[in-house]
């Protein structure tokens, strides 16, 4: 293979497509237990030749923060790959004010969080001030869609471009996750969880905000395994209300596939503004913290293509507003569009409508030919 097919694919405007319901038809079709060989992402098909793709990529339209081969390489063999020091501090800094100002006025900025199994995607206000400073385990859900240093963040050049050339499309960041301290999640697979029209059409990024400590309950992950079969939830391959199978009995199995394949689970102990990208079906956990008094700030974003991610799962029935930074989308929130942009200390994120889409390196946007194949 000469890397993959060549179908245009460039967005501008990213003006969706609704198809009503795009998620739900695929999540319903539960006939088969792997993804479809002929819809994954050209970089997991068995014939991708990384070296032969890359070659074809004009050098001075390489990302110049790294060495493209070497890491589409690296994530096509282990499913994740590291870039260290990514992320500018500064935008980072902006973006731990804007979670501090969240927290100062919950009633003001009502971003939603989940809360160590007690409250699912409640108003930030629901918890005292006590418990978002203290040492509980919570979740902010989608405060990008308030901050645009998150956008700025999870859109950052490096990551952008990365992400294209794996998916040749436009990159979508879907949705974010912020955490104070470590998640102490199970072992899973995020496909089963993660709703797109296409669950090999994932990626997700980990993003130290501050230096992690090794006793802070660090991100583990299982190189290879995104290789392994995958787990029947006794209706296929997604956990939902039908399922009849769990997420413990998925972290049990995906241990056990890991340790028949040899494959050794690593810990990810990054620096401020280091960056982990995972593949949609990489084993990755949060490890338990050994020092409880210790805080693991981080920030996750989940991706999807852009022609595999046309609608926001939060109301798919509504076409998106989208926003556009370093060639990168992400949708406005529906159901919260007063608050949208409303901590905007790191500058405005322009309408995707608004940005003129023409090659040049020198601001970040596209400027090699962004690629796709056709839907199988």
């Amino acid at each position: 293979m000469n890397g993959p097919e060549q179908t245009t694919a460039k967005i501008t405007g990213h003006k969706a497509v609704l198809i009503n319901s795009t998620v739900a038809t695929h999540r319903n079709q539960r006939g088969d237990l792997d993804f479809q060989e002929d819809r994954v992402p050209w970089i997991d098909r068995p014939d991708a030749d990384v070296a032969e793709y890359v070659r074809s990529v004009p050098v001075a339209q390489r990302p110049r923060e790294y060495d493209l081969a070497e890491k589409l390489e690296f994530f096509r063999q282990n499913g994740y790959v590291v870039f260290e020091r990514l992320i500018d501090p500064h935008l980072i800094d902006l973006f731990l004010s804007d979670v501090d100002t969240v927290i100062r006025e919950p009633d003001k900025y009502p971003v939603l969080v989940a809360c160590d199994g007690r409250h699912q995607n409640v108003p930030v206000g629901t918890l005292s001030r006590e418990e978002l400073t203290g040492k509980i385990h919570y979740r902010m859900n989608d405060i990008h869609n308030m901050s645009t240093a998150g956008k700025k963040i999870s859109l950052t050049r490096g990551l952008v471009q990365f992400l294209e050339h794996a998916f040749q499309d436009k990159a979508v960041a879907m949705q974010s996750l912020t955490f104070r301290y470590g998640s102490e999640q199970g072992v899973h697979q995020d496909f089963a969880y993660v709703v797109s029209s296409n669950p090999s059409h994932l990626a997700a990024s980990w993003i130290a905000l501050e230096d992690t400590s090794p006793d802070s309950g660090p991100l583990g992950y299982y190189p290879g395994s995104h290789r392994i079969p995958k787990f029947d939830f006794g209706n296929g391959l997604f956990y939902d209300k039908d399922s009849t199978h769990g997420p413990k009995e998925f972290g049990q199995y995906l241990k056990a596939e890991c340790e028949k394949h040899g494959l050794k689970k690593e810990t990810f102990v990054p620096k401020k503004g280091d960056v982990l990208i995972w593949h949609a079906a990489l084993a990755h956990e949060g490890t338990m913290a050994r020092d409880r008094s210790l805080t693991r700030l981080s920030y996750v974003t989940h991706y999807s293509s852009a022609s595999h991610y046309v609608c926001d799962v939060r109301a798919p029935h509504i076409e998106p507003v989208v926003y556009q930074h370093n060639g990168g989308l992400v949708f406005g929130h529906p159901g919260m569009p007063q608050h949208e942009n409303a901590l905007a200390a790191a500058g405005p994120v322009p309408l995707a409508s608004e940005v003129v889409d023409q090659p040049d390196v020198s601001d970040s946007s596209q400027s090699y030919p962004i690629t796709s194949r056709k839907a199988g």
